[in-house]
Formats: C-alpha cells, sequence, structure tokens
C-alpha cells in the first residue's frame, strides 16, 4: 500500500497518522500498552529519521512542535486504508443526508492493526473520517470562493466594458 504513494504523499500521511497517534492517546486518557506500540516521540536523532518521516521530523522545530509523533509502518498503513475507503466513500455518497455515519461504517471494514478495543477501533476511524470530512469541505468551500471572486472579477469588467 505504501509503495503506490509518491515520496511528499508518504511523508503527509506519515504527518498525519502522527496526528492520529496524539488523538489516539488523548481519547486514552493515559497511557495504554496497545496502543502505545503505534507511535513514539519524534527524537532528535536524525540517524533513526526514516525519509517518510522526514516532514514530520522537519516540522518538529515549527513553532517548537515537540509533541508530533511518529507511526509505525502498519499504523500509517491503516490510516492511509482507512482515509483511501473514506475519500472512495465521500465521491460515491456526497448526497445522502447521514455522510458521517456512512463514512464510520465504511471506516470499521478496514482490519484492526491491534488496538486494545473495537470501541477504541471505532473511535479512531471516526476521528480519521471526520477529520477527511472537515478538509475535503474545507477544500471545496475554498474552491467555491475562488471561483466565485473570478466571477465577481469578470462581471466587474463586463461593466466596465459596458459602460465605456
Amino acid at each position: 500500500m505504501q509503495s503506490e504513494l509518491d515520496l511528499f504523499e508518504r511523508q503527509g500521511m506519515n504527518y498525519f497518522s502522527g496526528y492520529i497517534c496524539k488523538t489516539l492517546k488523548r481519547f486514552h486518557k493515559g497511557a495504554c500498552l496497545e496502543c502505545d506500540k503505534f507511535c513514539s516521540k519524534i527524537t532528535s536523532d536524525t540517524s533513526m529519521v526514516t525519509e517518510d518521516e522526514l516532514f514530520t521530523f522537519l516540522k518538529r522545530y515549527d513553532n517548537d512542535s515537540s509533541s508530533l509523533y511518529s507511526p509505525t509502518e502498519n499504523f500509517t498503513a491503516y490510516v492511509q486504508k482507512v482515509s483511501l475507503l473514506g475519500d472512495h466513500c465521500l465521491k460515491n455518497h456526497l448526497a445522502e443526508n447521514c455522510i458521517l455515519a456512512s463514512l464510520k461504517k465504511n471506516g470499521r471494514k478496514v482490519s484492526d492493526p491491534g488496538f486494545c478495543s473495537t470501541e477504541m477501533k471505532d473511535k479512531v476511524s471516526g476521528h480519521i473520517m471526520k477529520t477527511l470530512l472537515m478538509y475535503r469541505l474545507k477544500s471545496l468551500n475554498d474552491t467555491l470562493k475562488e471561483e466565485g471572486a473570478k466571477s465577481r472579477k469578470s462581471q466587474r469588467k463586463l461593466r466596465i466594458l459596458k459602460s465605456t
């Protein structure tokens, strides 16, 4: 699954997976030995950084983001599968009223990488889907705003031309 993405996409997926790891830790409100195996804190040791982790490692120095996590390959693959399934779902179920419920339901289909409970797996896949949905809607909104601005600019030019 990982080889299908180019380097920048893998680095982005690693960063996003690290964010999901941080969320997983927040869901537990403490330590869980089963779920803690999915990620570790980013260290300052450059010899331990893979090319997929490079963006996350460098991001650590932006705004003193020392709370970034490095996910395991297994966890990153899980997040990638849920995200791809979510993208596919968004394209097919965009007209549905209960799109988030549909996304969560489809997120449960991805095989469990070893969460401590099915409740935790549902929380994590649900969070991935919510984040994905929010990102896609923001992206769509930005595109619509941009198209509206271009349209208004064109209309303004037409009015100027008509008045001359």
